[in-house]
């Protein structure tokens, strides 16, 4: 199924950044939660994803004096 997402506000570049993203989300549930179907996916499981990403994303940015 083709869907236009330029009308639906979404840029090329956005969909880009949705599939980079959900290919993390799948490897982080595959490699560290053991999960390999969608029914086996909880809200907890998400919860530490969010929390692990932005863990990285604040120690990747953190500068030193």
């Amino acid at each position: 199924m083709f869907v236009d997402y330029a009308k639906k506000g979404f840029t090329e570049k956005t969909m880009k950044n949705k599939k980079q993203e959900n290919k993390q989300l799948k490897n982080y549930l595959n490699d560290k939660r053991a999960i390999t179907e969608l029914e086996g996916i909880f809200t907890h499981d998400l919860k530490v994803y969010v929390r692990v990403k932005k863990q990285v994303t604040i120690s990747k940015y953190r500068f030193y004096a």
